[in-house]
């Protein structure tokens, strides 16, 4: 039976609790490394600031399902990346050439007016709203993608694949779920988005809730981390 909307956003409100503080403590501590490191790696070259903004998509899926999980993020989860850089590195690029080439219609929309051709304006209209569609769609079906990247040792390609697996038949529950953020949205914006710092942990656990109840009903076998053995790790480290 499929989780209602009201329950697993109850939900992720529960298991944010006595982990607010650590939560966004850790998202912007590493918001504010990616961000120098993205910064630097571009003025290096392209490819080092793209390698971070994949770990940066990665790193803050993982912080959302860390506490799913029932556990406090901490500093060592921005480090989570470790011996799989590749992997996520790898996703990332297909995921974003899946994009841009959604993109095309409405690029050529575009192109065509700054060309001049507002004669074409009902072509130019249909690509646009096409394209937009498009872009929508790929983006709602393979947007579970770095979750699973996350709770399976699937390839880049296997994780695509099992995103649209999950997605399909759930694309109008996912986005109903997002748009029902929307008031809170609004009201954050009259706060100069100080209200963001309570609503984005809240948002973003209760998106990644929502993949797991979804991964559930959809019988997707996961490969959670063994939190007890890195915790041992961890403390022998320490010692």
């Amino acid at each position: 039976m499929s989780k209602k909307r009201k329950e697993i956003k109850q939900e992720a409100l529960s298991l944010l609790k006595g982990k607010w503080v650590e939560y966004v403590s850790v998202a912007i501590l590493g918001w504010i490394i990616m961000y120098f490191a993205m910064l630097f790696g571009l003025l290096l070259f392209i490819i080092p600031g793209l390698i971070v903004a994949s770990l940066s998509t990665f790193i803050y899926s993982h912080l959302a399902l860390t506490v799913v999980d029932d556990r406090k993020p901490s500093v060592d989860d921005l480090f989570v990346f470790k011996g799989k850089v590749g992997r996520i590195f790898g996703t990332y690029m297909l995921f974003t050439l899946i994009i841009i080439l959604g993109m095309i219609p409405y690029m050529s929309g575009i192109i065509l007016i700054d060309l001049g051709y507002t004669n074409l304006g009902l072509l130019i209209a249909l690509l646009i709203i096409v394209g937009l569609l498009l872009m929508i769609y790929l983006a709602l079906r393979y947007g579970y993608t770095f979750y699973i990247l996350r709770d399976t040792d699937l390839s880049a390609i296997e994780a695509l694949k099992k995103s649209a697996h999950l997605t399909k038949g759930n694309k109008w529950r996912i986005i109903i779920f997002q748009f029902s953020f929307i008031g809170w949205w609004l009201l954050s914006l009259l706060t100069l988005n100080l209200l963001y710092i309570w609503l984005g942990p809240y948002m973003h656990v209760s998106y990644a809730n929502l993949y797991r109840a979804i991964a559930t009903e959809k019988g997707l076998e996961l490969k959670l981390p063994d939190y007890e053995l890195e915790e041992d790790l961890s403390k022998l480290e320490n010692y």
